[in-house]
């Protein structure tokens, strides 16, 4: 860029501003020649003399400053490059005068105040419309430049135009190389300096600050949108900038703060690089445009930090925060790239994928959001933990650290949108993409992000975990209720369990949040899997009364294509609820191990639900047809319930089917150790039979097809009560002859048990002669003597030959005597059952059910046996 189109840049900022600096208009012109510091003998007679010898052959730069001060109109102090340094001791010299420029020559002569009292500023411009270019203020006292009038020009758009600041403050760890202070102070510019650095940009000398803005200053920017307007801004003790004391609507722009000119190191600030405080509102750090980026990298501290909770509506957009200038190369911030505390609010962080910032490389958090008060303020259209491109991944922090965190009570916060410009993409960390943990940490909403992917949301970049709430954070929502407000959240890999899901839910008191809408292991267009490591979803050691899920078709969550590495029997993919205390969470409404469309399977390498080591009185399902799950496609069982403390999991209305196992499976005394139903009878209108629970709900399905014969409930078709004894007669819709159903029971206390036998739907009686001879039809007939004592003879007749099994149940559903299981012709047969057990020993009184089943038909009867 040339210098005049430089120039041009910045007095178009001015104009933005309301101000405009006339250069090169001044009516008197003072060239100082004298290093020593003595007043003006006579202000106003266009003479600067020297106070001790009036003689204007020595002009001192008080003197000069005096002098024009009293004068009207804009005049000019030249300091040629071989008056330096000169060292003040008489105090601050004060602009007073409008439109006074005071130019050093390329050699940035120096003004020097280290003899001034104690605080006092090097120059104050009190002044509108002031200039100073090509100086270097060091050793102030104070602040350097310190700046209480409006429209004035600190530096300019060339390096000529340059002013150096180094060593101020030497007596007060608030003051700054350049301070602008006070409600007059507006439309002031401080562009294309060193503060803190001086030589070619790379030699440190700190200043307590780098600039300060406060006391309700207005409408200031430093540095600019274009290279040679740009501030490098380091080196400093304290921060690079300090924004404190209710000043607003000042923009931060352009700057290198932290690094040097060197663009690839530098010596960072102290405490951060950005501090807005104290009421500070509506600044803007960066701006709409790229060039209005701010580079803020290798502080100490956080790179941003807004701290207050009259900190509010400033806008932090465009930046690279812990990245080299071009996007590319890690120079992380010691601390968090962003901290927001005590109480800041309603700020926005990034605002669209066209102005977001890049958060990436910092040592501690991305973005650290804290502090009770601290509500209100939006993250959106960052890249957090890539390049700027989204695809290299830099970590901010270590396992202990999180792309973006919420914690101790900070409330009502967004993280992204409901529309896509609003989305960041948080990936890449060594740690968690997004930690919300803290009592009192509610009513938080993170919604349409990618996170543990590219920027493009179809390859993985993981996160050691994706989201994580913890430590009793409550009511916050993870994803929405429409596309828009979608997280992929996919991709997160952790070699420790329960890391390496996409959502981790844990510790008591972590309670009613709300996970919906989401695809948790597909990527963008949910079909392809970009595998969370462990699981989709974790509830675990105590969260109560979250719900994963919704009964809306967009609050479903996609939890497929989940887990790698070895299957476990004690590991779910899909969903894993574990511990004690771990109580009355909701798994509704959610496709789990199919593609978002329904039609394919998208398989979790285990068990789709998985329920363990006492997690009780959990919902896989619910109560309605809403409700349901559809769990299909998963490499183990679609829902297994583990150990005898596991116990009151009501698992109703779900679509189980297509799974590598069993639809339900119940190992060591789950779920009370309930048995599952025996059907005895199924016709299209009604399927009757026994259960082990008296008063408990049973649900008939359409079974899926199951080697096995124990079944899979892909469609759910009625639900009624048994009685007293455990017997049942549950009417159905939907069914026809040819049919395969299967049950399952709830009993009182919520435990639902496995799925039943599968059992053919009777068809329609039709009799007729064959040729042969042989029966048309599949029967079994009622046995007799009924009731019997202490045998008795039950008939049936096959249609085909046929392997034939006819076992005996008692009214629990246990198995007691294997009465047939062998090939036979087809014909009609008899069966004699002597009232004994597979042991030989002699079965109770009670009721009994028998069961025929063949390749295609089962059917059954009940009988009694009287001892």
């Amino acid at each position: 860029m040339t210098v005049l189109n430089a120039f041009a840049k910045l007095t178009l900022a001015l104009l933005c501003l309301g101000c405009l600096i006339v250069l090169n208009l001044s009516a008197a012109t003072f060239v100082v020649n004298s290093t020593a510091d003595s007043h003006d003998i006579n202000p106003g007679d266009s003479v600067a003399a020297d106070h001790l010898i009036p003689d204007s052959a020595f002009t001192t730069f008080r003197a000069a400053v005096e002098e024009a001060s009293a004068l009207p109109g804009p005049d000019t102090i030249l300091i040629p490059g071989h008056v330096s340094p000169i060292s003040l001791l008489l105090g601050s010299v004060i602009v007073s005068d409008n439109a006074t420029h005071v130019l050093g020559e390329t050699t940035y002569p120096v003004l020097d105040g280290v003899n001034n009292s104690l605080n006092d500023a090097t120059m104050i411009l009190a002044a509108d419309s002031c200039v100073v270019q090509g100086v270097t203020v060091r050793r102030s006292r104070g602040d350097g430049i310190l700046i209480t009038g409006a429209c004035n020009l600190v530096g300019g758009g060339n390096e000529v135009e340059r002013v150096v600041l180094i060593g101020n403050g030497l007596d007060n760890q608030y003051a700054a190389g350049v301070a602008i202070s006070g409600s007059s102070a507006h439309g002031n510019v401080v562009a294309g300096c060193f503060v803190g650095v001086h030589g070619n940009g790379t030699v440190v000398y700190a200043n307590r600050n780098g600039v300060r803005i406060d006391d309700d200053a207005h409408d200031n920017l430093i540095g600019g949108s274009s290279e040679s307007t740009r501030n490098i801004i380091s080196g400093n003790a304290g921060y690079g900038v300090l924004i404190s004391n209710r000043p607003s609507a000042n923009r931060i722009e352009g700057n290198y703060i932290g690094i040097d000119a060197s663009n690839a190191t530098g010596p960072g600030n102290r405490l951060g690089g950005i501090l807005i405080a104290e009421g500070s509102s509506n600044n803007v750090v960066g701006g709409d445009d790229p060039g209005d980026g701010n580079t803020i990298s290798l502080n100490d501290y956080s790179g941003i930090t807004l701290s207050g909770p009259l900190v509010s509506d400033n806008t932090i957009t465009n930046n690279l925060i812990g990245m080299d200038p071009d996007g590319r190369l890690p120079l992380g911030n010691h601390g968090c790239g962003i901290r927001l505390e005590l109480g800041a609010h309603d700020n926005m962080i990034g605002g669209s994928l066209e102005s977001g910032n890049v958060i990436s490389a910092n040592e501690a958090d991305g973005v650290h959001i804290t502090g009770a008060g601290t509500d209100g303020n939006t993250l959106a259209g960052n890249l957090i933990g890539l390049d700027y491109q989204g695809y290299v991944t830099f970590s901010n922090g270590d396992a202990a650290h999180a792309g973006a965190r919420i914690d101790d009570g900070a409330s009502s916060n967004l993280i992204g949108g409901a529309n896509e410009s609003s989305r960041n993409t948080i990936s890449g960390h060594i740690g968690y993409g997004i930690h919300i943990s803290g009592a009192g940490t509610s009513d938080n909403i993170v919604s349409g992000n990618y996170i543990g992917t590219n920027g493009l949301g179809l390859s993985s970049s993981p996160n050691s975990a994706g989201v994580v709430l913890s430590n009793g954070a409550q009511l916050n929502t993870i994803g929405g209720s429409s596309a828009g407000e979608r997280n992929i959240i996919s991709g997160n890999r952790s070699d420790v369990f329960p890391n390496g899901c996409g959502v981790l839910i844990r510790d008591p008191g972590t309670d009613y949040n709300h996970v919906c809408g989401n695809y948790i292991g597909p990527d963008i267009n949910g079909a392809r899997a970009l595998r969370n490591g462990s699981a989709g979803v974790v509830i675990s050691s105590g969260p109560q009364y979250n719900v994963i899920g919704g009964i809306t078709e967009d609050e479903r969550n996609v939890i497929s294509g989940n887990g790698s590495g070895d299957m476990t029997a004690f590991t779910a993919r899909g969903v894993h609820i574990v511990g004690v205390n771990t109580k009355y969470n909701r798994i509704i409404g959610n496709y789990i191990g199919l593609t978002a469309a329904g039609s394919g399977t998208l398989a979790n390498s285990g068990h789709g639900v998985g329920l363990f080591a006492g997690a009780s009185c959990n919902y896989i399902g619910g109560t309605s047809p809403e409700e349901g799950n559809g769990i299909s496609g998963n490499d183990w069982n679609g829902v297994f319930v583990h150990g005898s403390t596991t116990k009151h999991n009501l698992i109703r209305y779900n679509s189980i089917f297509e799974n590598d196992s069993l639809g339900i499976a119940l190992a060591d005394s789950a779920q009370n150790d309930i048995r599952p139903p025996v059907i005895a009878e199924a016709h299209a209108n009604l399927v009757s039979g026994v259960s082990g629970a008296a008063n408990g709900t049973v649900d008939i399905y359409l079974a899926a097809s199951d080697p096995s014969g124990e079944g899979e409930g892909e469609l759910h078709v009625g639900a009624g009560l048994s009685d007293m004894s455990g017997q049942f007669a549950v009417p159905l819709t939907g069914v026809v002859a040819g049919d395969s159903v299967t049950a399952t029971i709830t009993d009182g206390d919520g435990n639902t048990s496995q799925f039943a036998l599968n059992m053919i739907v009777d068809p329609v009686s039709t009799v007729g002669d064959s040729p042969e001879g042989l029966p048309t039809e599949f029967s079994l007939s009622q046995n007799y003597p009924n009731p019997f004592n202490p045998e008795t003879v039950i008939a049936y007749s096959l249609p085909r030959a046929s392997q034939v099994e006819m076992t005996v149940y008692n009214s629990l559903g246990q198995t007691v005597r294997t009465l047939l299981n062998e090939f036979q012709r087809a014909g009609d047969h008899t069966v004699i059952w002597l009232g004994d057990d597979n042991a030989g020993q002699q079965a109770a009184s009670g009721i009994y059910f028998y069961i025929l089943k063949t390749d295609r038909h089962s059917q059954g009867r009940k009988m009694l046996l009287v001892r």
